[in-house]
């Protein structure tokens, strides 16, 4: 027995021994661990904004972040009316294909942005047009007489002091339904196509644009012939009726189509 050693006890040695839960390999296994609890939690928050709400807001370091989907209003349109009220750091982008809008600033900003947006996304006011053709003639040897109802129009009183023709003929009346701030395209008469795209002004007036269409097809080579014969952009009252335009037809100056339009505001 060598000397200063105590009979019955061993003395601890752990020399090229490495305890598996402390160490070189418990810090790695616990690294693989931690990486694989961030790896997780990072694609949980990636499915949830894939599937989140179209209204869910989230705040990250003073920033709300709000996705805003749209029912009526165009996303590009909405992004024009707001953006001015961002702040320096804020942004907002769209979503074309969900009509959705992505915003993200302050939140007090963001709630005034979701306020706009709320007054303006509603349903667009349904609008009615009542179209009247009216053919009107300066030859002397035309048959019949003007309408007796248009006769005791006051508008075709007054075009027949001004145009200086012989007879009106009402040719046809067309009724129109749209929505503000559409775009449409109908047939009116015989070949007569008209697109129009009507907006309501702050005023309640009805600004619109008319562009209206012959389509003759080609006896020689059977092709369709597509003539213009008006474009034009106006502003009508409600309820009240007015001239479109006056186009002359193959006669020149002695026979034209004469376009009179009532616009409606229907609430």
């Amino acid at each position: 027995m060598m000397e200063n050693e105590v009979p019955g006890k061993e003395l601890p040695c752990n020399y090229g021994v490495k305890n598996p839960y402390n160490g070189i390999h418990g810090g790695n296994r616990m690294k693989r661990i931690l990486v694989s609890l961030i790896i997780v939690c990072f694609l949980a928050g990636i499915i949830q904004n894939l599937y989140a709400s179209p209204d869910e807001k989230e705040t990250v370091s003073g920033m709300q972040l709000v996705s805003k989907r749209l029912s009526y209003l165009k996303v590009n349109t909405a992004i024009h009316l707001v953006k001015p009220f961002l702040s320096a750091n804020g942004e907002i982008t769209a979503v074309q294909e969900r009509n959705t809008l992505i915003i993200q600033d302050i939140p007090q900003v963001v709630e005034k942005i979701l306020s706009i947006i709320d007054s303006i996304d509603v349903k667009p006011l349904d609008l009615q047009f009542t179209i009247d053709l009216i053919s009107g003639s300066r030859l002397l040897d035309s048959k019949g007489d003007t309408d007796k109802e248009l006769s005791a129009d006051p508008l075709i009183k007054e075009m027949l002091e001004l145009l200086k023709y012989n007879y009106f003929k009402h040719l046809g009346t067309t009724i129109i339904k749209v929505q503000d701030n559409s775009e449409s395209s109908h047939m009116i008469g015989k070949g007569l196509q008209l697109e129009m795209a009507p907006q309501l002004t702050r005023k309640g007036d009805i600004l619109v644009e008319l562009r209206l269409t012959h389509r003759s097809s080609s006896n020689t080579q059977g092709r369709e012939i597509n003539t213009v014969l008006f474009q034009t952009k106006l502003a009508i009252k409600n309820k009240k009726r007015t001239v479109v335009a006056v186009s002359k037809l193959d006669d020149g100056d002695n026979k034209a189509l004469i376009v009179l339009i009532t616009g409606t505001i229907i609430k």
